[in-house]
């Protein structure tokens, strides 16, 4: 069978919308707001937004510049410039990183579609604060209605990807995410205009220096790395697409700004409207499934406010699934030359069946392994939070060792600084992550833990301040060099 040729986006602006949709996903609304509250407000956002600087945006600027540069799937990517055995490992790992992050992430999007209906339906009007809360258990109890959900949205999303990057993923991101923009503004306004909306707008915005402590460093850390969507080879991929022609680093930076932004929205939806009503705040599944629905009973129109709200987040959980799907896509259809559909069905299919165990976790039918863990956890566990560190710890060590064979600006300065961050800093920072998960499932460690993890912290701001102080150089000789060559 002859090679299929290889697709591309029609506009740098559509290869955009299709990114920032796949960063801004579940974790976005249901995390973010609620630690950046919980730790300090503004303080915590300038912190944070430092990590998306010298953390996300090397990490992620590595992954456009590995799938622009060789123009393949994860694997192919890596192969192209290296045809060593563990430049095909690493690639494969990233492919198997965002096949199982897929299949619990649709499982927990299917519910929220489920949510949708039901507001839809206005079943949450019937109910009191006390059966809303105990509606989500009862709702995964019914583990068919589940597993429903869960195809229906898996369908949704091979249906886009069948489509291809133009006619599929392209289109529908600048279809969705323009959707997504308008509902969120729309909660947004309804919430502050809320009486006693202002707590919650204090919440996230006033700067509050008694709530950093060094662990908002380590959060603010992890938020940056995990918000981007890297280390699934979701970038490459996506970067694979790309005009050559493209300004990947300006394409990076605006995109970590977007995502940074569409969470902060998010907050703004959500925790005015909560304090006007003297709700906790809370984040995670807590937050969707049992504080908002009491949320909207309270409100005015609330069945239409909270369908539209449950149709946001279905967007958002939407576009990064997508995202996620054309990862395997890609590779099946290049490596091993399939057809978009055959991969694109079978891939879905894969997804479905494994996400099966991880929906009953919810449910009435308890699927565990260990006494503390139960196959959600697990899968959750060893996809995000060691597969996917590990990815892009690879990653940045791949490019920055082979980044005389990419395409990039060798002699500027600022390509050089951003070397040494991809190659040295990033692997440090994001190894924490492996790290220290690792050493505390040994609790004879834990009074070495803590006093090690410290001193760990304390080197990670004082690198920040560093590294912040370098780039300000660095973009200030920039500066300088060409108001000079003008004035020449």
């Amino acid at each position: 069978m002859d090679q299929q040729p290889r697709e591309s986006w029609a506009s740098n602006l559509g290869f955009m919308l299709a990114a920032v949709g796949s960063c801004i996903g579940i974790g976005n609304i249901w995390r973010f707001p609620y630690v950046a509250g919980e730790n300090g407000g503004a303080a915590f956002i300038l912190i944070y937004l430092a990590f998306v600087i010298i953390l996300g945006i090397p990490v992620l600027f590595a992954e456009f510049l590995l799938g622009s540069s060789t123009r393949a799937n994860p694997v192919g990517a890596f192969l192209k410039v290296s045809s060593k055995i563990h430049a095909r490992l690493t690639g494969i790992l990233c492919v198997i990183t965002a096949f199982l992050i897929l299949s619990f992430y649709s499982a927990i999007s299917g519910l929220i579609l489920g949510y949708a209906i039901e507001f839809l339906r206005g079943t949450f009007s019937k109910l009191t604060s006390e059966q809303i809360s105990r509606y989500f258990d009862a709702y995964t109890g019914n583990s068919i209605l589940g597993i429903l959900y869960h195809f229906l949205f898996l369908a949704l999303c091979a249906v886009i990807v069948l489509k291809g990057i133009k006619g599929g993923i392209e289109k529908w991101s600048k279809i969705l995410l323009p959707i997504l923009f308008t509902l969120v503004i729309i909660a947004i306004i309804r919430g502050i205009t809320l009486p006693g909306a202002g707590g919650g707008i204090e919440f996230l915005l006033k700067p509050r220096l008694n709530a950093v402590t060094v662990a908002t460093f380590s959060t603010a850390m992890s938020q940056a790395f995990f918000s981007l969507g890297v280390g699934m080879g979701i970038m490459i991929t996506y970067g694979s697409y790309l005009n050559r022609k493209e300004k990947l680093l300006s394409n990076a930076l605006q995109i970590g700004l977007f995502d940074t932004l569409g969470a902060l929205l998010a907050g703004f939806a959500i925790f005015p409207a909560l304090f006007a009503f003297g709700i906790s705040p809370s984040s995670g599944p807590s937050l969707i499934f049992r504080t908002l629905p009491n949320l909207f009973t309270k409100m005015s129109f609330g069945m239409g406010f909270g369908f539209l709200f449950f149709i946001f987040i279905l967007i958002a959980a939407l576009t990064s699934a997508i995202s996620l799907l054309e990862v395997p896509t890609a590779y099946f259809i290049e490596q091993k030359n399939w057809t978009r559909r055959k991969a694109v069905i079978l891939s879905a299919l894969g997804a479905y069946l494994i996400g099966i165990p991880s929906l009953l976790t919810f449910g009435t039918i308890k699927i565990s392994f260990l006494k503390h863990f139960n196959f959600f956890n697990i899968i959750d566990l060893v996809s995000t939070g060691y597969m996917m560190p590990l990815c892009a710890v690879l990653t940045c060590i791949f490019v920055g060792i082979f980044w005389h064979k990419l395409e990039t600006h060798m002699d500027d300065p600022l390509m050089k600084f951003l070397r040494y961050c991809i190659l040295f800093i990033a692997p440090f920072f994001i190894s924490q992550f492996i790290l220290f998960p690792v050493l505390e499932l040994f609790p004879a460690l834990d009074l070495w833990l803590g006093s090690f993890e410290k001193v760990i912290v304390k080197i990670n701001i004082i690198l920040t301040a560093v590294l912040l102080i370098f780039i300000l150089l660095i973009l200030l000789i920039k500066l300088k060099s060409r108001f000079g060559k003008k004035s020449d």
